[in-house]
């Protein structure tokens, strides 16, 4: 028994450690905070964009506030809050979707403009691809133009010296899946 309240004390003080230190970092400053949300801290309703900017920077800091006291819909804004921020993070996530179908677009239609030919690229840089040797500038000049493709060709995988080719032709290596 002596053990498990001796390791909630000392649970306790780490917590209490972590708030102060939160706090530290938060630049705790009650009115900036009361600049922009006082009105929604006393009355609720929505907070506004300036307000959660700020409360997400104070919230270490409300505990130490005895002004607290004194905001009855304290709860009120940080779940209104919290609803604005999960609203943010689905549009955000709704944005790099789209974002991530463009890009996936670009790389197609690149692709197909760059008349894909593995052939043409294995003729001119087989075995820099291979062991990673320095290329020819008709390799670089035909890695630049196949680079689009590189992500479609099954046998990239067994060019372990690409990025190395790559590089010496200071042409960037495509992300592939």
């Amino acid at each position: 028994m002596k053990m498990v309240s001796g390791v909630l004390v000392v649970a306790t003080m780490v917590a209490v450690m972590v708030v102060l230190v939160a706090a530290n970092e938060a630049n705790c400053d009650v009115n900036l905070l009361l600049g922009a949300c006082e009105i929604q801290l006393k009355e609720g309703g929505m907070p506004s964009e300036k307000c959660c900017d700020i409360l997400t920077k104070q919230l270490p800091c409300i505990c130490g506030y005895p002004e607290r006291h004194d905001w009855p819909a304290i709860s009120n804004i940080i779940v209104s809050y919290i609803r604005f921020i999960s609203f943010k993070m689905k549009m955000m996530s709704g944005v790099l979707v789209v974002a991530t179908m463009v890009a996936v677009m670009v790389v197609l239609v690149a692709a197909n403009e760059a008349n894909c030919d593995v052939n043409l690229l294995l003729g001119a840089c087989e075995i820099q691809l291979k062991e990673g040797g320095m290329p020819s500038e008709k390799c670089c000049d035909i890695l630049t133009k196949q680079l689009p493709c590189i992500c479609g060709y099954p046998e990239r995988h067994d060019w372990p010296g690409i990025t190395k080719t790559c590089g010496f032709c200071d042409v960037p290596f495509p992300p592939c899946p």
